[in-house]
């Protein structure tokens, strides 16, 4: 059965022909008026009134501008014999728009399709191009803008394999890619799991272009990157086969509304909030996929005693500063027990293992918020003292600590 989403393909590629570097794709649901709108916009060289006229024609061709044939008949006509509308505006030198309107309760009504599939293989076959896609359901809208992908990749083509791998999969292959990753005997065979399924570098690396998109409720659109294999232990017992971290901040926040870090990360606002109020801003397919885990915090506050790093289940939380930068060596002296409280709080993750270098910060702990660098909360409790808990400075060093009423970068990780 032909799916609506072909067509959209077909008239896209008549814009990529038609020399556009931005492509926008909408598609509007609306069950209150009974119509699904698809309208597809380019910047490409235009088609004059005449070729306008023309274009609906299936036997019009011309390859000194846009090369046309069936698809843009074919696309009038299922809407049109839905009770539709179709209309094409178009200018000379500035780009066109094919705006196609549909009655979804109509008997003759073709299903909308794969629509994300098609918009995933139109980037990776075009990616010299930019598209803006947009999707609403009534009153929810997600959107996925390649400029911004472009940003938060730091030069990674669309086409790197790491990338169009986990891009291509959805939540649900996800968690069952994730289950075999966890069943693997240890973290080598885990690797090599991994490797099957394009998750890591042909060499079993994590190099931070492990990079799926995720659009919040209210709009946001963000990323995430894999930064472990079957290194969290599930709270209802077995590895959990991914580990991810947001490619950004997802907002600035302090851990308590005063100067306290008593209780550690289990008592702190910071977790209430995460666990609550905010996970509901996730998509309801990768919130479905998360599972809790322990995370191992000094949950005493200012201590000596390693005995006060315990366990909590959490399905988000934050990185404490051993599993961002490895063993701590930071105090002297009389004082090197508190690096012990630090170091019980768990190991360093595979990407920040693979990425580390001596000679210079490591980037990827780099964190943007609203385009600009930020620096982010670790759930550590800073032993030493009763106020502060550990940060990721701007620079990238996970190595300082400040009030807990201060208001930082909020960088969650979850497993699957």
């Amino acid at each position: 059965m032909r799916e609506l989403s072909l067509n959209v393909m077909d008239i896209v590629q008549n814009s990529v022909r038609a020399g556009a570097s931005l492509i926008t794709v909408q598609v509007a649901e609306s069950k209150k008026h009974d119509t699904l709108t698809i309208t597809i916009t380019d910047n490409g060289c235009g088609m004059s009134a005449e070729q306008v006229k023309s274009v609906i024609d299936p036997f019009f061709t011309t390859r000194t501008t846009r090369k046309v044939g069936l698809g843009v008949p074919l696309f009038k006509m299922e809407a049109e014999m839905t009770g539709g509308s179709f209309q094409i505006d178009s200018e000379e030198g500035k780009g066109t728009k094919v705006t196609a309107v549909f009655r979804p309760s109509h008997v003759d009504m073709i299903p909308l399709g794969d629509i994300a599939s098609v918009i995933h293989l139109l980037i990776t076959c075009n990616p010299e191009l930019d598209f803006l896609f947009t999707h609403s359901i009534e009153e929810k809208e997600i959107t996925l803008d390649t400029r911004t992908l472009r940003e938060q990749l730091e030069g990674v083509p669309f086409t790197e394999p790491a990338v169009s791998a986990l891009e291509s999969y959805s939540w649900d292959e996800l968690s069952r890619i994730s289950a075999e990753i966890a069943a693997a005997e240890d973290e080598d065979a885990a690797i090599e799991v991994a490797k099957q399924y394009e998750l890591c570098t042909p060499d079993g690396r994590l190099d931070g272009t492990q990079v799926k998109s995720v659009t919040l409720s209210d709009g946001t659109q963000t990323t995430v990157q894999i930064v472990g294999f079957a290194h969290d232990n599930k709270t209802e017992g077995g590895k959990a086969g991914i580990t991810f971290v947001f490619g950004d901040a997802i907002g600035k926040g302090s851990m308590n509304s005063s100067k306290t870090n008593a209780g550690g990360w289990e008592a702190s606002q910071m977790r209430a909030y995460l666990n609550g109020d905010w996970r509901a801003q996730l998509p309801e397919d990768l919130d479905a996929a998360i599972v809790p885990v322990d995370k191992l915090t000094n949950n005493v506050g200012e201590t000596q005693d390693v005995s006060a790093v315990t366990a909590t289940s959490d399905s988000l939380w934050l990185f404490s500063v051993a599993e961002l930068d490895g063993a701590i060596e930071w105090y002297r002296g009389d004082n090197g027990v508190y690096n012990e409280v630090l170091n019980a709080e768990g190991v360093e993750y595979k990407l920040f293992r693979d990425t580390a270098d001596p000679s210079r910060p490591n980037e990827v702990l780099e964190k943007n918020f609203q385009g600009s660098e930020i620096c982010w909360w670790a759930r550590s409790p800073r032993p030493a003292n009763p106020s502060g808990f550990q940060f990721v400075v701007s620079g990238a060093v996970p190595d300082d600590d400040w009030p807990a009423d201060t208001s930082y970068g909020v960088v969650p990780g979850f497993c699957i």
